[in-house]
């Protein structure tokens, strides 16, 4: 979650994106079917890979268009303020079928507001809607407010059950860390 804020600042690049919206819906498209080709369609997303770790500027953004992608997290994702359970959860139809529905309100938020966004946003939305080449393991919502705030109201309801493991070494916790169940069979390579 805390990559998803800094992806904000990835949205406010003011490059052209060496991929378009246009084409990155088709590949995105592509990308969901289970007989395509991930190799090809990698091939074709590596130039936007490197283009994207650049980072603009966070005062491109307005207020009011970042209201309503809080506004469209809170209806795909939330139910009476409570973050659905689904919300985060690896491969959930119903998680993957709301990320689907959040990306087309968010960018028809982005075109709504277009002179309040950075100018290429709905151009590097559209890369980031391609979730499965961001190494994520499930879709992930922009970091605004409204999704941060699901993240925090989620982990004090399954504090109990939240241990933090990875497989990644730069991944906290560190090889100092000694807790009872790190590392455990979940982050053995």
């Amino acid at each position: 979650m805390t990559e998803s804020v800094g992806i904000l600042e990835r949205l406010a690049n003011e490059d052209v994106p060496p991929i378009r919206r246009g084409e990155l819906d088709k590949i995105r498209d592509a990308y969901s079917d289970p007989a395509s080709n991930k190799e090809d369609l990698d091939k074709q997303l590596s130039v936007m890979k490197t283009a994207f770790k650049k980072r603009g500027n966070l005062k491109l953004w307005d207020r009011d268009p970042l209201e309503r992608i809080d506004e469209i997290f809170e209806e795909c994702f939330m139910c009476d303020g409570e973050a659905s359970s689904w919300l985060f959860a690896r491969n959930n139809h119903t998680n993957l079928e709301q990320f689907g529905k959040y990306c087309l309100e968010v960018d028809r938020a982005l075109a709504m507001f277009s002179d309040k966004v950075p100018r290429y946003a709905r151009d590097w939305f559209a890369y980031y809607c391609i979730w499965e080449v961001h190494g994520y393991l499930f879709p992930m919502p922009l970091g605004t407010s409204k999704a941060v705030g699901a993240l925090e109201q989620m982990a004090q309801t399954y504090r109990n059950g939240i241990v933090e493991v990875s497989s990644n070494p730069e991944c906290f916790p560190p090889p100092s860390f000694r807790h009872p169940y790190y590392p455990c069979s979940l982050c053995r390579a």
